[in-house]
């Protein structure tokens, strides 16, 4: 209705999704030339396009969301205080980890939290086990990101060759 009535709007996110988002803004410009016939109208502005494709934006960042997600458990000498204040650290600085567990060091339970699909466990202290983990500063500091990026980034790899392999193994059981 805005188109046909010939309306103009302001866009304040139009400049960052043009930049961060560029291939989408692209796309969502050449489906608004059908749009033009459709709604019988010159053009569509660029202001326009940025509130239709941040629609696109959002369901992308969805899936990738979803895809990315990493089940952890945390990790202190007691279970309590800084693996709390870890906890917090960690859902204020990466939107893909799902905080499963807070445990004590003493209390770790392998075998349980392979079974509970745990991808690895961020800790506050060193610890003896045969299992994927990190151990940072409650507070977080820029070499603690880097190293859960990091961990993030090789169990990503990881997570999509079995994920390949187990589609590649459905596939010939049906073939």
């Amino acid at each position: 209705s805005r188109l046909s009535m010939n309306v103009h709007i302001k866009n304040t996110q139009l400049q960052t999704i043009k930049q961060n988002y560029k291939d989408i803004f692209q796309a969502t410009a050449q489906a608004c030339e059908l749009l033009k016939k459709t709604a019988n109208v010159d053009s569509v502005p660029e202001a326009e396009i940025a509130f239709i494709a941040m629609h696109f934006c959002a369901a992308v960042e969805k899936l990738h969301s979803k895809e990315k997600q990493f089940l952890i458990a945390v990790v202190c000498p007691t279970g309590m205080g800084t693996s709390r204040m870890l906890a917090a650290n960690l859902k204020k600085s990466f939107y893909n980890l799902e905080i499963c567990y807070i445990l004590s060091a003493l209390h770790i339970d392998t075998q349980k939290l392979t079974e509970d699909g745990i991808d690895f466990i961020v800790s506050t202290v060193e610890l003896d086990i045969d299992y994927t983990y990190a151990c940072v500063s409650p507070v977080l500091m820029e070499q603690d990101k880097l190293l859960l990026t990091n961990i993030m980034k090789t169990l990503q790899k990881t997570k999509t060759l079995k994920s390949t392999a187990l589609k590649q193994k459905n596939l010939k059981k049906y073939t």
